[in-house]
């Protein structure tokens, strides 16, 4: 079961996908980007997920799950080009969501988040 993000969000974010691919499917990227936030967390957010409160993790497995979506398959896209520009913006903004969650200071925010 996934937490932090549904499969309709990943595909708002990717937009152009095959739609032959099955929620279920996007489900597993969704469980795949959900282990490895929480691996980069250690453990340390024991708050109740909220997306209300907790958007970082939500883009955070949103965009990780939709980068993985788009690395399965780019047939969607009309061109290498696009599909790697794609890619690329994907990347940046986990990057920066990697590197936040990371910061123990932001973990306690998340957790005392009102």
């Amino acid at each position: 079961m996934v937490t932090f993000t549904t499969a309709a969000k990943v595909k708002s974010t990717l937009r152009k996908y095959n739609t032959s691919i099955s929620d279920a499917e996007i489900e597993d990227f969704i469980s795949h980007a959900e282990g490895l936030i929480k691996a980069i967390m250690r453990g340390k957010f024991t708050a109740v997920f909220s997306s209300s409160k907790h958007g970082l993790i939500e883009r955070a497995a949103t965009d990780l799950a939709a980068f993985d979506l788009l690395n399965y398959d780019p047939s969607s896209f009309s061109s290498v080009a696009e599909a790697s520009m794609i890619g690329d913006f994907l990347w940046t903004s986990i990057e920066l969501d990697i590197k936040l969650l990371t910061d123990e200071r932001i973990i306690e925010y998340l957790n005392n988040a009102t």
